[in-house]
């Protein structure tokens, strides 16, 4: 019986079939990955004849994913994340520790199956940086994701 997933060996792609040569960029130096996924939103139903308020299930709205990392200026992938924050969507995979299998492109992606993968759209919304003493310089970036999130479990 497994007791859990390990987080050390999860990685983030940014999957881009538009930039030649770097369709695939994996985002280095990450240090934590926040909680996402669907929280579905209300939709108030009560009227006159209700004795309280009443409700149905709205549509799921999958949140923001926040990533940290430790920044490092010459690292491609972050760079090209932050030129990306305020434009359009793009796809992401965050692809557990499983294996060490990465995400491939040749004519289409291979998202790998001996790990599991989110797969989603999401728009950078900002990648701010700060400091503080006896430490190294760490950012976070904000996904804002939009549509649905494809779970793919390892086989």
């Amino acid at each position: 019986m497994a007791l859990g997933l390990k987080t050390q060996g999860t990685e983030i792609y940014l999957l881009d079939d538009t930039n030649s040569g770097s369709e695939v960029l994996k985002f280095g130096n990450i240090t934590d990955v926040g909680e996402f996924g669907p929280t579905a939103g209300d939709i108030d139903v009560t009227n006159m004849d209700s004795g309280a308020f009443e409700f149905f299930s709205g549509l799921v709205d999958n949140g923001t994913v926040t990533v940290g990392f430790n920044y490092d200026p010459q690292n491609l992938t972050q760079q090209q994340l932050t030129a990306l924050a305020g434009g359009t969507n793009k796809r992401f995979v965050i692809a557990c520790s499983e294996a060490a299998t990465d995400v491939t492109y040749s004519s289409i992606f291979d998202i790998p199956t001996d790990r599991t993968t989110f797969d989603f759209q999401a728009s950078v919304q900002g990648t701010p940086k700060g400091a503080s003493v006896n430490d190294v310089w760490r950012g976070t970036i904000s996904l804002r994701v939009s549509g649905v999130i494809t779970t793919q479990e390892a086989v």
